[in-house]
């Protein structure tokens, strides 16, 4: 990440790390290996933490994306 000091970084007990990036890129990573296993375009910088919650036994991920007052 060129600019690490926007965004958070978030672990699951699941072994998948998820960070965004200031490009827009909201990124889930192996722990154990750092292989890319998934991103995702969001149009507009990530300076948020992701987030994790469950709903009738299904687990989500969400980030915000968006510079807002930030810059």
């Amino acid at each position: 990440n060129d600019a690490p000091l926007w965004g958070g970084v978030m672990t699951t007990a699941g072994g998948l790390v998820f960070f965004g990036t200031p490009e827009g890129e909201f990124i889930a990573l192996d722990d154990e290996t750092g292989e890319k296993l998934w991103s995702f375009q969001t149009g507009s910088g990530i300076v948020g933490q992701p987030i994790t919650w469950e709903q009738n036994g299904e687990q989500y991920v969400s980030v915000i994306s968006g510079w807002g007052g930030a810059v």
